[in-house]
């Protein structure tokens, strides 16, 4: 299956490292880039843990949270850029015109880590403002209680400034939609 797969990444290709490790594993030699054997190493060690905790209820679990975490969002007022149907359970990205969650700067303050304003790259209007949130790791996936309730504590930064601008970015982006052919 592995062969018959081609990789737009030059980091992430599998096939072309496997033919790196095969050269070596066969007394040769070849250079792609410094391999890294570490992060290898590591998404290996994780794939054994998710294996042992059950790929499906992994995935069960992905979904619950990202549900949980969007539903925090979303009564505090930050819409979704995802459309119905499309909302990833992994990665949040939502509309927000407060400067310092779009940076990630109130986040940063709480001890949270997120990515800040997530360009679409599509000709959105240069107020186009959203932040987003990665929901990775099996510490989340396997204690979404504590999870949910350490983001919802969070939450309370949120109540200085609402999405005012909401309407008019769902608008732009429903037609954004329509154009590639999104439901």
């Amino acid at each position: 299956m592995l062969q018959s797969t081609e990789s737009s990444s030059f980091a992430c290709d599998l096939k072309k490292w496997r033919e790196i490790m095969e050269a070596y594993e066969n007394g040769g030699h070849a250079y792609h880039a410094t391999m890294p054997t570490d992060g290898l190493k590591n998404f290996r060690d994780v794939m054994k843990e998710t294996q042992g905790l059950g790929f499906e209820a992994m995935k069960e679990a992905q979904i619950d949270l990202g549900n949980k975490i969007r539903a925090i969002l979303e009564e505090h007022g930050y819409k979704s850029v995802a459309a119905d149907g499309y909302k990833s359970p992994g990665v949040i990205v939502s509309y927000t015109n407060d400067p310092a969650i779009k940076s990630g700067a109130k986040f940063s303050q709480a001890g949270m880590q997120i990515a800040g304003g997530v360009p679409l790259k599509c000709g959105e209007p240069e107020d186009f403002s959203t932040f987003r949130i990665g929901l990775f790791g099996l510490d989340k996936l396997t204690n979404i209680q504590r999870t949910v309730e350490t983001f919802s504590r969070l939450s309370l930064l949120f109540k200085s400034k609402k999405i005012a601008r909401a309407r008019r970015f769902s608008s732009y982006t429903g037609s954004l939609r329509s154009h590639l052919n999104f439901r």
